[in-house]
């Protein structure tokens, strides 16, 4: 930002190149992007580098303007423009030019008055001019705003050393006055050594329609001094360096709002296929609730319940860590049976070998093991090896109540077929009811964790980077979301997961690093 002295209390307030930066961002004519200043000195020094008279006075006419209406007085130094050319481009941009010109606030200038009123240019003569009409400005206006055409210097022919000088000492005089300055330079006239400089003695650069801190600006002190050479290569490293760090933190910036946009889209998919059951749940059983049904009054409340519980979970999935979570000791061992026992009717057994409690929410627990269930439960148990491998991963439905078409069941609980643990019977392929081949699923330890694992077909080697991934699904009815809901539920904990091969040949999900009472 600029650097401008400290003010006593009460002086008047120090014009800034903030201000001259906000009149291109107002102009309509001005459709580029604008750097902010932020924390990078300015010197309150504009250099315009234009290859049109359009693209010239898109920025300094706005330039202008804007120091009128500021109730400063503007110095405009016309060269390659003539003096009505200046005046009616003003016209167009709705200034008031001739009530501006006949009170003082508005001055245009040539070189002959201005950079050589002593008859040939002297870089220490400019800055005397330039700091003497600060002051004579500051006594009736609030500052002093400078736009020069440098066309002027092919005629007079100064040196190039000449300019840079003055470009130099510009940018040691205007953050000690009240004053900023927009130099305008055309690239179709000046020499590309010369242009190089420019750049080099501008903190702030305009160029097609963009306005950009120049990381290539050399300090005066620097620029004129004996190791310039040596400043410049060290310029050039904490440039290349600087830039490299820039793309790595916008690259990743990139990445997390991708991963974000990606978490919330995803959010809105589980939110609306989770709520839609117990939704028609309540709507089905309200209207005999509200003819004092008492049965379909618990069932309407129950759905209530249910859809407090996912709204609850989602937000937890969609903000991950941001949301403080209700850590309680869960029984691994409660847990699983309670999920199990809600499971639609079918034939299947779970055989608990863990009494371990976990530090977690105990909706969240029961939503990561009825994912899991269910999912083991609809696609890992009867068909034909080569089409139960492909079935095993649905991933579509964590509601409690509805079969794999989705459809709506009332009063049906598991509760009359096997639900046992390891104490009682180390074999459960003899405890299979309603005479099918129904799924095993086991739940047990890890050294850092627990796993959940069946005795179905599996999930092929092929897919096990992809299954938890919105969307994916082997099942056509299915939307692709219960291991995604595992997935993101595990990442808010911090755990680490995985998927493999139970022993079997069935699917095992492992959780590490498990936070244990």
């Amino acid at each position: 930002m600029s650097q401008k002295p400290s003010r006593e209390p009460g002086a008047r307030e120090t014009l800034g190149l903030e201000s001259g930066l906000e009149a291109l961002r107002s102009s309509p004519a001005f459709r580029g992007p604008i750097e902010p200043l932020d924390a990078h000195d300015s010197n309150d020094h504009l250099a315009l580098i234009y290859e049109s008279r359009e693209e010239q006075f898109a920025a300094a006419i706005p330039f202008m303007r804007q120091g009128l209406e500021r109730g400063e007085r503007c110095m405009y130094i016309a060269d390659e423009n003539s003096r009505e050319e200046v005046l009616d481009a003003m016209r167009e941009a709705d200034v008031d030019v001739d009530s501006a010109v006949e009170s003082g606030a508005l001055t245009l200038h040539t070189k002959q008055d201005t950079y050589c009123r002593n008859g040939a240019f002297d870089p220490d003569d400019m800055i005397e001019f330039l700091r003497d009409a600060i002051e004579r400005a500051s006594e009736e206006y609030k500052a002093l705003r400078v736009a020069g055409e440098m066309t002027w210097i092919f005629g007079d022919e100064p040196s190039v050393t000449d300019l840079v000088e003055y470009e130099g000492k510009l940018n040691d005089l205007l953050p000690r006055e009240n004053g900023i300055a927009l130099c305008q330079y055309n690239r179709n006239r000046f020499p590309p050594e010369v242009l190089r400089d420019v750049i080099r003695t501008h903190p702030h650069l305009v160029y097609d329609n963009t306005v950009s801190h120049n990381c290539y600006y050399t300090p005066p002190e620097e620029f004129f001094g004996p190791d310039r050479p040596a400043h410049e290569v060290d310029r050039l490293l904490n440039t290349l360096r600087d830039r490299t760090e820039a793309t790595v933190e916008l690259t990743e910036r990139e990445r997390a709002l991708q991963r974000q946009n990606d978490r919330l889209e995803s959010f809105a998919s589980m939110l609306a296929h989770e709520l839609r059951n117990p939704l028609n749940i309540a709507q089905i059983y309200s209207q005999s609730a509200m003819e004092g049904d008492r049965d379909a009054a618990e069932e309407v409340a129950t759905a209530l319940d249910r859809i407090e519980e996912m709204i609850n979970v989602m937000l937890i999935t969609a903000r991950g860590s941001d949301l403080d979570i209700d850590r309680q000791s869960v029984s691994l061992r409660e847990a699983a049976t309670r999920v199990w026992d809600d499971l639609t009717a079918g034939p299947k057994t779970l055989v608990v070998e863990t009494d371990r409690t976990v530090r977690a929410d105990p909706v969240h627990v029961r939503h990561l093991l009825e994912n899991l269930f269910r999912n083991a439960v609809e696609h890992g148990s009867t068909s034909p090896p080569s089409e139960a491998r492909e079935d095993a991963v649905e991933r579509g439905s964590t509601s409690s109540r509805p079969g794999t078409d989705e459809s709506i069941e009332h009063g049906s609980s598991n509760r009359d077929h096997a639900s046992i643990d390891a104490t009682e019977s180390d074999s459960a392929a003899d405890l299979k009811t309603d005479g099918g081949d129904g799924v095993t699923v086991r739940v047990g330890d890890l050294p850092s964790g627990f796993y959940v694992e069946d005795d179905g077909s599996g999930i092929s080697e092929a897919v096990r980077e992809t299954v938890f991934e919105a969307g994916y699904s082997t099942d056509s009815k299915g939307v692709g979301l219960g291991l995604t809901f595992v997935a993101q539920l595990v990442e808010t904990y911090g755990w680490e997961y995985d998927v493999t091969e139970s022993e079997a040949g069935g699917a095992r999900f492992e959780f590490r690093g498990v936070d244990f009472s």
